[in-house]
């Protein structure tokens, strides 16, 4: 029924998969097609599309019960505790990382965006500590969430926050690409051109050529 939100357990959402990590002391576990999903890697981004290390075919195959398809969600349970992504291809995760692997009941940006907001109830699961914790798979299984009984209504609200989350991305990459040119503007204005005066006039520059920190950027500007 459209508008009627439930409250479901984790673990009815999808197979629950807590990662592991193949044997480190064999290299030819790693350096492979299967993305490799560590804690860092959980790094602000909607969709994991890219990791700092992979698993090799030899690594994957010790892993196979622990395969993540495109679309499982993903939360870091471990230590630094509630980084959350969502897989766009076969991966595997370390274990510090527990994932779902939704059913035809949740969408999974939808599941992302709940577990996003899952910062008291990670604190309970975790014993009642820190969030810097421990929260094993089945008091991760068993936590509560609300949400839509409807998957249309839970795929229009994630489509609403992915746009959102869109343009804070553009925003953020553009003002990056603006930074890069003002502080290429002003090298050129007032470091390079200088140089080339000073041996116009058959001096050794003076100024060196070093690149700023954002606090003479923000004094120049001002």
């Amino acid at each position: 029924m459209a508008g009627e939100w439930v409250k479901r357990k984790i673990g009815s959402l999808g197979r629950v998969v807590t990662g592991k990590t193949p044997p480190t002391a064999d290299s030819s576990n790693f350096g492979g097609p299967y993305p490799f999903i560590t804690i860092p890697d959980l790094d602000g981004r909607v969709l994991i599309d890219r990791t700092e290390r992979t698993l090799s075919e030899k690594g994957a195959e010790i892993l196979r019960s622990c395969l993540l398809p495109a679309g499982s969600v993903m939360m870091s349970c471990i230590a630094t505790v509630g980084r959350c992504g969502i897989t766009t291809r076969p991966s595997f995760t370390n274990q510090q990382i527990n994932s779902v692997i939704p059913n035809d009941e949740v969408d999974s940006r939808f599941l992302y965006y709940v577990f996003t907001r899952l910062g008291h109830e990670l604190e309970f699961a975790g014993a009642g500590g820190s969030v810097y914790t421990n929260v094993s798979k089945n008091r991760f299984s068993g936590i509560e969430v609300v949400l839509p009984a409807d998957l249309n209504e839970q795929r229009a609200i994630a489509h609403i926050l992915c746009t959102l989350d869109d343009k804070i991305e553009l925003n953020r990459r553009m003002s990056e690409t603006l930074e890069a040119m003002v502080r290429a503007l002003f090298k050129s204005w007032f470091v390079d051109f200088e140089q080339v005066l000073a041996k116009c006039r058959g001096e050794s520059a003076t100024r060196p050529n070093k690149p700023l920190h954002s606090g003479q950027f923000a004094s120049w500007l001002d």
